[in-house]
């Protein structure tokens, strides 16, 4: 079987016919050649995860001369037994073309459109013999992937090499320390700055633990220090086990981290916001007993062009992604005051990795207490078409799992 696709600056749209019906040929429709063959570069190491072994050849024909588009595409069914018309996506008279040619090949063109947010293929020539109405699986790599980019965990290669693990200790761990955080999250912010300091400049061999000098850390953290060991973040952090404290006779004080995962989590502001909300997305599951999201991301750095080895890189970092089907969530957290700027870092992201078909969250904890800027913020946020999460002391998990679900419809 082969599959016309027409070529579209939405990536999925000329991709998902390949994935769903899995043809010997598929033969992309498009007036330039050079961003053709680019992009099926990108689309290959996708094709072949799944599994499909498939060719790609190419049309290149004027989108405004109906006439030349039909002649050429007669040729290719001509020459076939059956071909398929993918309709998502395309020039308005690349379509007209597809159906002329329906009507002039009816034994030999099947059309076919997929419904991207809701995984449904239609046969739109009233033949019932569809390809295939099974959603197709994609996570974050595959889909910054066929848009040119590439996705990692982070810039330098510790950091790529490490995955969270959503464990149930973990995800306990999640809410503690977001109930810590929620009551103060400016206190939070300042605290784990703090913890941050401490642990990057007086890490020990023993990689959970900072052991340091009170003289040397007063001199960093200024009166900031005697603060952080008398606050009630510190408090709480040691009376649940997120971490202990030990001191000797000669004044040195051994601060201690529970595991690598609550380290990091309370080492970076901002940390926790992101991973409380990617455990309440993975969380979220359909009648079956099946997670709504296929893929969940924390912490995500897309570069542009997926070439990492280059010294000068456009790179932008993501707070978390999620994959329903083949639409992507792309979600800002922002715990603590928000920049506008972030609102348009975040829509540049999600419109070149999604499209048409990204989803934009701006999930914050402290709009409320922004005043008039917080009323810009949402005006803004409502002509980029970003949704605004507000996760506060009063926001139940139940309540925020309904707000994730609902995203991507």
């Amino acid at each position: 079987m082969i599959l016309i696709e027409f070529f579209d600056t939405n990536h999925i749209d000329n991709i998902a016919g390949t994935l769903l019906c899995r043809p010997d040929k598929v033969v992309f429709v498009g007036n330039s050649i050079k961003k053709m063959k680019k992009s099926v570069k990108n689309y290959l190491d996708v094709v072949k995860k799944f599994g499909i072994q498939t060719t790609f050849d190419y049309c290149v024909v004027s989108r405004n001369w109906l006439s030349e588009i039909v002649t050429k595409l007669s040729d290719i069914i001509e020459n076939e037994e059956k071909c398929v018309f993918n309709l998502n996506g395309g020039e308005d008279l690349y379509l007209v073309a597809a159906g002329v040619l329906s009507q002039k090949y009816k034994d030999k063109v099947l059309l076919r459109r997929y419904n991207v947010r809701n995984s449904v293929l239609t046969d739109c020539d009233t033949d019932e013999n569809v390809c295939s109405v099974k959603s197709i699986q994609f996570s974050v790599e595959d889909n910054i992937k066929i848009y040119g980019g590439r996705a990692t965990k982070a810039l330098n290669k510790a950091e790529t090499e490490f995955n969270w693990d959503f464990n149930k200790d973990f995800c306990d761990d999640i809410r503690l320390m977001w109930e810590i955080c929620i009551e103060d999250t400016e206190l939070w912010n300042v605290q784990i700055n703090r913890l941050g300091a401490l642990a990057n400049l007086f890490g020990s061999a023993d990689f959970l633990a900072c052991t340091f000098r009170t003289e040397d850390a007063w001199q960093i953290l200024d009166s900031g220090y005697g603060n952080m060991l008398k606050n009630r973040v510190y408090t709480e952090l040691k009376r649940y086990g997120l971490l202990s404290e030990s001191k000797t006779e000669s004044g040195e004080v051994s601060i201690r981290f529970k595991n690598e995962q609550v380290k990091r989590a309370l080492t970076k502001a901002g940390q926790i916001l992101e991973l409380y909300i990617s455990m309440i997305a993975m969380s979220i599951k359909n009648n079956n007993d099946v997670p709504i999201y296929n893929d969940v991301k924390t912490s995500v750095y897309i570069d542009w062009d997926g070439k990492i080895e280059k010294e000068l890189n456009i790179v932008n970092e993501i707070d978390v992604i999620l994959m329903k089907d083949l639409v992507p969530v792309f979600i800002s957290c922002k715990n603590g005051q928000i920049d506008i700027d972030e609102l348009y870092k975040l829509s540049a992201v999600a419109e070149h990795f999604g499209g048409k078909y990204s989803k934009k969250v701006l999930a914050a904890s402290e709009l409320n207490k922004m005043g008039e800027k917080a009323s810009y913020i949402k005006a803004r946020a409502a002509e980029l078409n970003i949704k605004i999460l507000e996760v506060s002391a009063s926001t139940s998990e139940a309540a925020l799992r309904k707000s994730l679900e609902n995203i991507y419809k």
